[in-house]
C-alpha cells in the first residue's frame, strides 16, 4: 500500500481545515510507518496511533461543523451525516480488529480512511468552503 503524501491540490481554501487535513494524513502515514516495521510488538503502537487517528478525526469533524454553522452552510445536515457515518464506520472497523490486529486489517483501515478523506476533501469540503466564503 502506498499512502498519499500531502499535496497542495488537497487544500480547500480554509487554513484551519487544510491544516487539520494535513494532520490526519500525517497520522495515517505514522500508522503506515509502524505497519512496515519488522517487529512483533508493533501492534501496541499501531493501536495507539489508530486511537489517535479516531480521536483526531472526531476533533476535526467537530471543528469543520462549527465552521459550517458559522458560515451558514446550506448543506450542513447532509455533510454532518457523512461525518457521523464515517466515524461510526471507522470506529466499528477499529473495534472489530482491536484485539486481533494484523498487517492486512491495518492496511484495510488505512486504505479506507485515506480514500474516504481524499474523496470527502474533493467532493464535499471544497464545495462547502466555496459556499461559505462567497
Amino acid at each position: 500500500m502506498m499512502l498519499i503524501k500531502w499535496n497542495d491540490k488537497y487544500n480547500v481554501g480554509n487554513p484551519i481545515i487544510d491544516e487539520q487535513h494535513q494532520k490526519l494524513i500525517q497520522i495515517a502515514q505514522k500508522a503506515n510507518g509502524i505497519l512496515h516495521q519488522q517487529t512483533f510488538d508493533k501492534y501496541e503502537e499501531v493501536r495507539a496511533v489508530l486511537d489517535e487517528l479516531k480521536d483526531y478525526t472526531r476533533f476535526h469533524f467537530e471543528t469543520e461543523e462549527q465552521i459550517m454553522l458559522q458560515g451558514n452552510f446550506s448543506n450542513y445536515i447532509a455533510h454532518k451525516k457523512l461525518h457521523d457515518e464515517f466515524l461510526f464506520e471507522i470506529e466499528e472497523m477499529i473495534s472489530k480488529v482491536y484485539d486481533d490486529l494484523t498487517d492486512n486489517t491495518i492496511r484495510a483501515i488505512l486504505n479506507f480512511l485515506v480514500e474516504w478523506l481524499i474523496g470527502h476533501i474533493y467532493g464535499n469540503d471544497k464545495n462547502m468552503v466555496l459556499e461559505i466564503t462567497k
